[in-house]
């Protein structure tokens, strides 16, 4: 038997109409959605699996950093992601969700403390 391409949140495998009916239900897609400074965090169900090998679970959730004035601009062409994880479960995606957040605002953290360090003269040393 054929593996489904497409599957419910909980793992159930859909027929092509009952998932195109839960893509249009934005609710149902949003898993988590968290700003991060000038970031944006996002986590959906996509339903459709990326799992391109076809071997192993099927990847139905996506978690994605954007920046924030890109999602908020009604003329931008389109999103440019900063990063990209899929996901098996809804477990999966909303502890990769969290993780995320955690690595963007480690990130702006880093970069904050580069900024506000010293520079150097060379020739002082």
């Amino acid at each position: 038997m054929p593996r489904s391409l497409y599957y419910a949140r909980d793992g159930r495998p859909l027929d092509d109409k009952s998932w195109m009916m839960l893509l249009s239900d934005a609710d149902y897609k949003r898993v988590a959605s968290t700003d991060v400074g000038p970031y944006w965090v996002s986590t959906v169900w996509l339903g459709l699996n990326h799992n391109y090998t076809m071997r192993g679970a099927p990847l139905i959730f996506e978690t994605m950093v954007f920046a924030s004035a890109q999602r908020d601009d009604p003329d931008w062409p389109g999103l440019t992601d900063f990063d990209c994880r899929r996901y098996a479960t809804e477990e999966e995606a909303l502890a990769g969700h969290e993780e995320t957040v955690l690595l963007v605002e480690a990130t702006l953290q880093d970069v904050e403390e580069v900024i506000k360090e010293p520079k150097t003269n060379d020739s002082e040393i």
